[in-house]
């Protein structure tokens, strides 16, 4: 009977040891609250939702030379290269690599530069997931692959998606990816990580290959979803950022600066599933990176 109340360790999260934060509790304590009350502060200084709306962007960032520049379809090109390289990347060194996860690229990677960098960067500069994203720019390499060889089959199916399922897809596969992260022990291993990511995308390209690309990376595809929802805070989006679901930036838009998180504003209620998914979001302290 006392073995079923016995408590035995539980990991915490995915990478790293555990280690004591080197100044005083009252620190952070004084920090946390005063963010809270910063937060009440920007927003009663910044929601106004008609100066917002009259103003929606500040700048099209189409008109600086730079910018211009930087959205050549070569650059693009560039970049979508870049992220399928450090995918490769990525998996070789999980299952060829050191199996010392300190040691190894993968795990320093996807835990350190992709989940919390670029999580950051989404929230604070804009979202540029729709650009880097390896599965869909590998799914759109397949399809272009099959036009050269004149093959006139379509990669994809595009069966509908009954509107009633939402964003249900995202939404396990997200709790997956938490439970996989905070829970199941296996994290840092990289090993495991790359069978991880192995999986992830084989769910991916099914889901692409049967819904459609952007069906699938609108309703299926979790981190899509998630840095979505990050980029909604951050002073860098498209137009198509101003709607009430989510997953709409990754559609064609015009990049615009904008007030920083204007585009949380909006008219139309957010749609259950939608709204789960953010729960989700916090119930895992996605929202503390």
């Amino acid at each position: 009977m006392l073995a079923v109340f016995e408590i035995s360790p539980a990991g915490a999260h995915a990478f790293g040891a555990r280690y004591d934060l080197p100044l005083p509790l009252e620190l952070y304590l004084i920090s946390a609250g005063a963010a809270v009350a910063l937060s009440f502060v920007i927003m009663a200084l910044a929601f106004d939702k008609r100066a917002v709306r009259a103003r929606r962007f500040w700048l099209a960032l189409s008109d600086i030379p730079v910018v211009r520049i930087l959205s050549l379809p070569s650059i693009g090109m560039m970049m979508r290269c870049l992220s399928v390289g450090l995918f490769a990347l990525v998996l070789l060194a999980g299952f060829v690599g050191n199996t010392d996860p300190v040691r190894n690229f993968a795990p320093a990677f996807v835990w350190i530069i992709w989940w919390v960098g670029f999580a950051y960067v989404a929230a604070l500069v804009g979202n540029f997931w729709p650009l880097l994203n390896p599965w869909s720019n590998i799914f759109d390499v397949l399809g272009a692959a099959l036009r050269l060889c004149r093959i006139k089959r379509p990669l994809s199916l595009s069966l509908p998606l009954p509107p009633r399922i939402g964003v249900w897809p995202a939404i396990i596969l997200f709790m997956g990816f938490a439970w996989f992260e905070l829970v199941g022990g296996s994290a840092k291993s990289p090993a495991s990580l790359a069978t991880a990511i192995c999986l992830y995308s084989a769910v991916t390209w099914t889901g692409m290959a049967l819904f459609g690309r952007d069906t699938w990376l609108a309703r299926g595809e979790a981190f899509t979803l998630a840095f979505s929802v990050f980029g909604r805070f951050a002073p860098i989006g498209r137009r198509a950022d101003d709607g009430p679901d989510i997953s709409t930036d990754i559609s064609t838009g015009g990049w615009g600066l904008r007030p920083y998180s204007s585009a949380l504003i909006t008219t139309v209620p957010c749609p259950l599933p939608v709204t789960i998914f953010i729960i989700a979001m916090l119930a895992t302290v996605t929202f503390t990176l």
